[in-house]
């Protein structure tokens, strides 16, 4: 299913296609839905955005060397 969602992303630059769940677009951290692929694949609530925040720091830290 992955690989059918790249298909599609890299010929029409939407990953959605025939049989396949939808996928909802990304706008920003605000718009409370994830796409979860995973045994089942579906639409949930997406994470808080201030728990996210925690890895953005995090990771501009390593890139810091810090």
């Amino acid at each position: 299913m992955m690989g059918a969602y790249w298909v599609n992303f890299a010929a029409t630059g939407d990953p959605n296609g025939k049989g396949l769940p939808a996928w909802p677009a990304f706008r920003d951290r605000s718009s409370g839905r994830a796409m979860v692929l995973g045994d089942k694949v579906t639409v949930e609530t997406a994470p808080d955005a201030a728990r996210l925040g925690m890895y953005d720091t995090m990771y501009a830290r390593l890139r810091a060397g810090n």
